[in-house]
């Protein structure tokens, strides 16, 4: 049987510590004025699309019209398509 005397209890009291801390931001959220849709739906049309597609990479343009405006400082939150 384990033991409070133990390293592993101690390191694991210790991040449960440390989490603790954070509950007060855990539902907290900034209110971006910037959003970026991922809709998964479309995604998954996309991807699946017969013929001739120009960009089958929906994960890596979503993710770099995020990169490019937080780079202009923007705050940006990522969304679905029922937000």
């Amino acid at each position: 049987m384990g033991s409070e005397h133990t390293r592993t209890f101690r390191e694991v009291a210790q991040v449960c510590q440390a989490l603790e801390k954070l509950r007060a931001v855990l539902h907290a959220g900034v209110d971006a004025p910037v959003a970026v849709i991922f809709d998964r739906e479309n995604k998954w049309a996309l991807e699946n699309a017969q013929g001739p597609t120009r960009n089958k990479r929906y994960n890596e343009e979503a993710f770099a019209h995020y990169r490019a405006l937080r780079a202009l400082s923007a705050d940006v939150d990522v969304i679905d398509m029922d937000q």
